[in-house]
């Protein structure tokens, strides 16, 4: 079989399953992947955010003067782009070891579900951090938008000290492990509650939800069907559910993430949507190399709604 028609079946029968699969193996990527905001291009993603409330507002009486002068109430943040691949290679000895249409296609497949579980867990792990791995190439991710300014001073290129707004509700025990209680996680919750916006989505690890668990009444063990019916265990907190995802650090101790998701907004380049590079022979190796090339970022436009609880330790 031809380099061209190994790569017409790999793009059109394994890569759009590939990428479902990436999106739909973490629960806030699930979410994120239903309304995707593809950008046509730009050296950087400009987020425009509401940082202050404007003072030319006001009551008044007869003729009084208006307060008119110019106020910052919106800024915009700016945020990178952050680029991912996986190769998928076939080497000479390969394909003479799987002659033949069917032997081939089940290779690419078997590749292709490599390359799906590798780039997965990789963006999977990076979801939950800062951002400066790998020399800052990786995904700006949950540690750097749910942060006060203790770990991440700066986010999107503004300041937590002078922004107030632009902090998030950051609650950690100075790395020590402490017990998991109801009112620990209610106090969190209500201080990022205003008016009536509140956290929706509530992550963690195994041992958070089975210690959680163990705190509520069997009566009280509810879950979310929508949730449940992508395949996700949760109960619900607040009537918001609480689920599981392996890639949240456990140590040295657990963490908790509430967050309001209408905030985070998931940026794809149209370019780079998981983007599918053709079968081409390496120019000094008998190797043939496919690629999928993905560019985009994860962006929070109101740190303030979402939540990080540190230093949970399940077993106390």
């Amino acid at each position: 079989m031809a380099f061209t028609e190994i790569s017409a079946v790999t793009e059109k029968a394994f890569i759009p399953r590939l990428v479902d699969n990436i999106f739909n193996s973490n629960p806030l990527f699930a979410r994120m992947y239903r309304r995707l905001t593809i950008a046509d291009g730009g050296t950087q993603i400009v987020l425009p955010v509401l940082l202050n409330q404007t003072h030319t507002v006001g009551s008044y009486s007869g003729a009084d003067e208006f307060l008119i002068e110019p106020s910052e109430e919106v800024n915009a943040a700016v945020f990178d782009w952050c680029q991912y691949y996986a190769a998928i290679q076939i080497t000479g000895l390969d394909d003479l070891k799987n002659s033949g249409d069917t032997a081939v296609i089940n290779l690419i497949k078997t590749k292709c579900v490599v390359a799906e579980k590798s780039l997965r867990d990789r963006m999977g792990q990076h979801l939950y951090q800062d951002g400066t791995g790998n020399a800052g190439k990786n995904l700006l991710g949950l540690a750097a938008a749910v942060d006060d300014g203790t770990n991440v001073v700066n986010y999107g290129g503004l300041s937590r000290t002078t922004y107030p707004q632009w902090r998030a509700v950051y609650s950690a025990n100075a790395g020590t492990g402490r017990e998991l209680t109801l009112g620990l996680m209610q106090a969190q919750f209500s201080r990022a509650s205003k008016d009536n916006e509140r956290p929706n989505l509530i992550l963690t690890t195994h041992g958070v939800f089975n210690k959680y668990m163990s705190l509520l009444q069997p009566g009280q063990r509810f879950m979310d069907s929508e949730t449940a019916s992508a395949g996700f265990q949760n109960l619900l907190f607040q009537g918001r559910p609480l689920v599981v995802d392996e890639q949240i650090a456990t140590v040295p101790n657990h963490t908790i993430w509430m967050l309001n998701d209408k905030y985070f907004e998931f940026y794809v380049h149209r370019d780079r949507n998981f983007r599918f590079v053709p079968f081409q022979m390496a120019t000094k190796q008998d190797v043939a190399i496919a690629k999928v090339l993905f560019a985009g970022q994860l962006v929070c436009s109101s740190p303030r709604l979402q939540v990080r609880i540190e230093d949970i330790d399940p077993t106390i």
